[in-house]
């Protein structure tokens, strides 16, 4: 259909009843299906639902074991969604953002990875505009959206607009040209304001 498509799915670990064999499945599946996003969440009782009414000797796995396998899921998702970042969006294409929020760039929670091998061109961009239009310009703020493909909520995957003179209120669009894939974050240069939110 030539559009861009995500497949995405959400799974419990560690559900009452779930059994080794079950958990190797669902890891398998994961690996093979290579979602583009997703997660994985630890069970945990609810107050008032049947998993957490059920006697405590059929719910059949302990919390370590619950933990240990919620890890290996996320770890399988985290490589699928990090190797469909790289093949989904190439260097100097360009792809409408939808601003999130704003952050400065010095704020240690901002940085995830180190850049790859574009650290270079990140660097740029992070200490200077590399596009002098209306709107990029000196700042130390990065705005931070997401693109069609990404959930509002639950994805680990950001889009970092460092630059971005006059930052948009959340909402807003920008189209911006990809530097680099870093794990889960696209880092793109701010080129055009498709909507400015009001």
């Amino acid at each position: 259909c030539g559009e861009k498509l995500t497949l995405r799915s959400t799974f419990i670990s560690g559900f009452p009843g779930e059994t080794e064999q079950d958990h190797l499945e669902l890891l398998d599946y994961v690996r093979d299906v290579g979602f583009a996003r997703g997660g994985c969440f630890p069970f945990s009782e609810e107050e008032g639902t049947a998993a957490a009414d059920a006697p405590l000797a059929s719910r059949g796995v302990d919390r370590e074991t619950v933990l240990q396998r919620h890890g290996e899921i996320l770890d399988a998702m985290r490589i699928s969604q990090e190797n469909f970042a790289d093949e989904l969006y190439r260097k100097d294409e360009l792809v409408e953002v939808m601003v999130d929020g704003t952050m400065h760039e010095e704020d240690s929670t901002f940085w995830r990875g180190s850049y790859g091998t574009d650290a270079d061109a990140a660097a740029k961009v992070f200490s200077r505009a590399t596009n002098p239009s209306a709107i990029t310009g000196e700042s130390t703020l990065v705005s931070v959206g997401r693109t069609r493909l990404d959930s509002p909520a639950g994805d680990d995957a950001r889009v970092l607009l460092p630059g971005l003179a006059v930052p948009l209120t959340p909402g807003g669009v920008v189209l911006g040209r990809v530097l680099t894939v870093d794990g889960l974050d696209l880092v793109c240069e701010p080129v055009d304001v498709v909507y400015r939110s009001q």
